[in-house]
């Protein structure tokens, strides 16, 4: 691949960079080789296996140095981190120049780090590479850090422990609970990275480490009905998650307001979303592996031949909604089943 791009351009960075004295002479140097047609080729087109299309078409070759306040930048977050700064260069894409830097870390982790001319003043862009799948992690760049602080203090929240790093899943970085992408997308828990082991690689067995005797671990087994998630119905639920139920089905139609917060276990945060969503992401942060059902409907809504099909799925039919009618509605399903 190669790229049309103003050389003048490119030598005039070079030279700045040499008379300001700002230049890293220890950063790896990126070659940038220009064909007879004014095309360049990159460092970067040249690991890709481009050599031998370099040597036939080379004009003229020289070396691109990157300021030290990147590169020092760079070596302190390698250094913090446990990783090793591969390259550290002056890149090209799309007619645009960029500072960029390859780290890897430990467990098999590569970051790509990509400024401008702007960097420390402007934030970098930072992407991870884990296995075949490539994120962009969505730093904050606090200009109240010290310049050389600065990117090291973007990073840092995304990263707990010494490595090998992989992706987990938690309420705070320093707890790894899951590593399953629909577990924590359930429970509202962001991705970072950590040499932790995750604390629940068996959720059933936490929840009946102080309950062993008392409750049978045949509850991770039964499947309840609750209908209604008020005050009755959000603490019970809550219970017999707490108490090893595997698998709930969830139904109210309405959403959370600020009345609920006084005698209900919503919060806040759960404000004008459906009562079903909110409950299980509550639910999922106790038991990240549970089982659920969740419709945001009335009763009615349901289809009497679905609602006949899930009563005798269940094992345990809970009406705890103020409507007569629906609560007559569960009854007869139960009795039918």
């Amino acid at each position: 691949m190669s790229h049309s791009i103003d050389l003048n351009h490119i030598r005039s960075l070079v030279l700045t960079n040499q008379a300001e004295g700002n230049s890293d002479p220890r950063a790896p140097k990126a070659t940038i080789v220009v064909d007879r047609d004014a095309h360049i080729r990159t460092g970067d087109d040249l690991r890709h296996g481009e050599q031998k299309h370099a040597t036939r078409v080379q004009q003229d070759t020289f070396h691109v140095a990157v300021p030290l306040e990147f590169s020092e930048s760079v070596r302190q977050a390698a250094s913090h981190l446990g990783g090793e700064v591969t390259a550290c260069d002056r890149r090209i894409w799309n007619e645009a120049s960029f500072l960029a830097a390859d780290l890897g870390l430990p467990g098999g982790l590569s970051l790509l780090i990509l400024a401008t001319d702007r960097f420390p003043s402007i934030s970098p862009l930072v992407f991870v590479t884990e296995g075949d799948e490539t994120r962009q992690l969505q730093i904050e760049w606090n200009l109240g850090e010290e310049p050389e602080d600065r990117l090291y203090a973007a990073l840092e929240p995304h990263f707990h422990g010494s490595g090998p790093f992989r992706s987990v899943f938690g309420p705070s970085k320093e707890v790894a609970v899951t590593d399953r992408v629909e577990f924590a997308a359930a429970a509202g828990w962001k991705r970072f990275y950590s040499g932790a082991p995750i604390t629940a690689t068996d959720p059933e067995s936490a929840l009946h480490a102080r309950s062993g005797g008392l409750l049978s671990r045949e509850l991770s087994q039964k499947h309840v009905f609750i209908s209604g998630l008020g005050s009755g119905g959000s603490y019970i639920a809550e219970q017999l998650v707490r108490a090893g139920v595997g698998e709930l089905t969830l139904l109210d139609p309405d959403t959370v307001d600020p009345a609920n917060l006084s005698r209900t276990t919503y919060a806040w945060d759960d404000v004008g979303q459906p009562k079903t969503q909110a409950l299980a992401r509550h639910l999922r942060r106790i038991r990240p592996d549970l089982h659920l059902h969740l419709h945001m409907g009335t009763l009615d809504s349901f289809g009497a031949d679905d609602l006949l099909q899930c009563a005798g799925e269940c094992d345990l039919l809970l009406a705890l909604t103020d409507n007569p009618s629906a609560q007559a509605l569960l009854n007869q399903a139960a009795y039918l089943s």
